[in-house]
């Protein structure tokens, strides 16, 4: 069983991150072939949006700007481009985030993106993350993905 994730990295660490996931679900597949392998598809500003077949997960950065003591969120246009094309958002398991604790704006991309698209917020992580932040997500992603099966 594959978990797939999509995912954006500005500045590499959202792809660090995905990366070390990947390699995380390797390492337990071959403990347990009963946990799942993740496959990753990044999208970027040149990334022509394609049909989704299966179900998926998305890990996005926080980049926004604040104009007129409002927050606009910036940078992560051609996700939005992607998951509207063939509804795609409709197969969209949850949303992750990605940023830095100590700002307000912690994981407010991919927050907007849950409530925008009505799929849930699952949870976040620092910069590039921890390797308790790979087992925890992982862990998350593996229990999603077998509940969406059995349910």
């Amino acid at each position: 069983m594959y978990v797939h994730v999509i995912y954006m990295s500005i500045s590499g660490n959202v792809r660090r991150f995905a990366e070390h996931l990947k390699q995380y679900a390797l390492q337990q597949h071959c403990i347990s072939e009963d946990s799942p392998l993740i496959s990753l598809s990044e999208i970027r500003k040149d990334t022509s949006p394609i049909e989704l077949r299966s179900n998926f997960f998305v890990i996005l950065p926080t980049y926004t700007v604040t104009f007129a003591q409002h927050w606009i969120e910036i940078l992560t246009t051609p996700m939005h481009h992607h998951l509207k094309k063939y509804n795609n958002y409709e197969k969209c398991l949850g949303f992750i985030g990605a940023g830095d604790a100590s700002s307000g704006m912690y994981a407010i991309t991919a927050r907007a993106y849950a409530n925008h698209y009505k799929a849930p917020f699952l949870t976040a992580f620092e910069s590039h993350g921890t390797e308790m932040d790979v087992e925890r997500i992982y862990s998350l992603l593996k229990f999603q993905a077998i509940q969406k099966i059995y349910s």
